[in-house]
């Protein structure tokens, strides 16, 4: 069986000329940022992102068990496979280094002042908790106010930033930064699992007054706000999620989790908390985005294309034959050169966007066959993580690449249950394209299925496995090849998503650490230990 568990990417951070206390707390930021519950979409359908998990030790001790087992009822055990060597797997573990100009400006102390609140008391910290998770407790606005500003001028202390930073032997001022920055989410956490709704109203809306100041702060307790902040699923919060978005001189990290937040708005509301008008204006805000920062780190990619998922505006109203949202989502899905994660996300933000007849000559037709060449890529990466005779070379990788086929690569086409007209074979608009979609979606169909054999099956039958899903993705690049669309673009006067130049299975071309190599060499795993830097790099 395969296990399909919520991403989990290792990301170191480094700062240059830091020490590793700042470091420390931004590779949590990022880790939180991309991993985290599987999500659900509107509907309750789970999100199928999430790529699964490489067997732990509690896997490896059932398979001891099973090995000694087989040994006392007679039988000779299958032969363990032997660990992996520590050497090959840094090898394997290509470093990604961040760079966003705008966190240089934002890490020197000098330029910033603390907010300077009344220090938190214990007794308030304890009695705003409290109120979180006992949905009877009275709420008081005024002890809930207290706790944040207490909590704001320990996030803008300077004495707390710099013993993050260099963090003196056992200062309990390096901890600071977290400390706060958890007493913050956990109310929001709490009421939400207690279902303390009135509380949860008054707190998110204290923290949509109160944290906007921290923005404008130092790197460190700016992205902490904003992480709180993007956890509140608060539709008042939407006008600084947009601001930030647009706001040239914001880290992208405080972007990546503005996005962050769009996105729950919609997860953490059964009913819809923004109209029409609202959602239109977000999905733009994104597309806008998207397309003016070609290249933003691949995570802060994934948020936006995310963040489009769940708005599912495809268009403006007003100017619907352009498609701006639709198209932004379409030139990262066409991108030979993107990861192919990225691109399945952005599949299935193209299938989960609601397009009416009024965008006319919407070229649904192109938007599965470009889905079909990720899919390509994605079973490539998974054949190739496999040697000819059947051991495993990169089975963690083999894994997610077959939770990107059975995951965004069919959402596309299925869409998400509950979900209104999710999908392409869903979509009203598309009636005139399901034949053709639909042959498509059979050969991913296909590959998925075969990727799915070979990740679960055991080591005498990987051979067999291994054959097979080459065989059907021969059949996926053949169809491609014999299906090219003899319309290149999603809509009239858009300048082409098709590159001429590129056979089928482009997808599995120019991936960096996310494209299959050669079958008998180890493969480069698709989840990458990034190094983010924010002087020489990331913030």
């Amino acid at each position: 069986m395969v296990k399909v568990l919520p991403r989990r990417r290792r990301v170191t951070v480094r700062l240059g000329g830091m020490a590793t206390g700042l470091s420390s707390l931004l590779t949590l930021a990022m880790i939180a940022a991309l991993a985290g519950p599987t999500q659900a979409q509107p509907g309750g359908q789970t999100k199928g992102s999430a790529p699964p998990a490489a067997k732990g030790d509690g896997d490896a001790k059932d398979q001891a068990k099973d090995a000694a087992k087989s040994k006392d009822d007679g039988k000779e055990a299958e032969p363990t496979e032997p660990p992996p060597d520590p050497s090959q797997l840094q090898k394997l573990s290509p470093v990604e280094i961040f760079k966003d100009p705008a966190a240089q400006e934002l890490i020197d102390l000098k330029k910033f002042n603390p907010i300077r609140n009344r220090p938190a008391d214990p007794a308030d910290i304890g009695a705003v908790k409290e109120m979180a998770a006992n949905p009877a407790a009275p709420v008081d606005a005024t002890i809930i106010r207290r706790m944040i500003g207490g909590m704001i001028a320990q996030l803008t202390d300077t004495k707390n930033i710099q013993s993050l930073i260099d963090p003196p032997p056992g200062s309990i001022d390096s901890r600071a930064i977290e400390t706060a920055t958890r007493n913050l989410q956990e109310p929001l956490f709490a009421a939400r699992a207690s279902k303390s709704n009135t509380f949860l109203n008054e707190y998110n809306r204290a923290l949509v007054q109160m944290l906007p100041a921290v923005l404008k702060n130092h790197l460190v307790p700016r992205i902490q706000a904003m992480i709180v902040l993007g956890q509140t699923g608060s539709p008042e919060a939407l006008k600084i999620f947009l601001d930030e978005i647009r706001n040239k001189d914001q880290t992208v990290w405080v972007k990546l989790w503005a996005l962050r937040g769009l996105s729950n708005i919609v997860r953490y509301n059964e009913t819809p908390r923004l109209n029409n008008q609202q959602t239109v204006d977000a999905a733009k805000v994104v597309a806008e985005f998207l397309d003016g920062n070609e290249e933003m780190p691949w995570p802060v990619k994934y948020r936006a294309l995310e963040a489009l998922s769940y708005l599912r505006q495809g268009a403006e109203p007003k100017s619907p034959k352009e498609a701006r949202m639709a198209k932004a989502a379409a030139k990262v899905l066409a991108a030979p050169k993107a990861r192919l994660d990225i691109r399945a996300e952005a599949a299935r933000a193209l299938g989960m966007m609601q397009i009416t007849n009024a965008v006319t000559d919407y070229n649904f037709k192109l938007v599965a066959y470009l889905a079909g060449q990720v899919a390509a890529g994605a079973g490539e990466a998974v054949l190739s993580s496999y040697s000819d005779k059947g051991p495993p070379l990169n089975a963690a990788k083999a894994q997610y690449m077959t939770a990107l086929l059975v995951g965004p690569l069919s959402q596309v086409f299925e869409g998400q249950p509950g979900v209104r007209d999710s999908g392409l074979l869903h979509n009203p608009a598309a009636a005139s394209s399901r034949s053709d979609i639909q042959k498509v979606q059979g050969q991913i169909t296909a590959v998925a299925k075969s990727a799915l054999e070979l990740v679960r099956a055991p080591a005498g039958q990987r051979a067999a496995e291994r054959k097979d899903l080459e065989a059907q993705i021969g059949r996926l690049k053949e169809f491609l090849a014999k299906n090219v669309p003899a319309n290149g673009h999603l809509v009239p006067g858009d300048e082409g998503l098709l590159n001429e130049d590129s056979p089928a299975a482009a997808a599995a071309e120019g991936e960096g650490d996310a494209s299959p190599p050669a079958a008998e060499k180890p493969s480069k795993p698709d989840r990458p230990a990034s190094k983010v830097a924010g002087n020489r790099g990331r913030g």
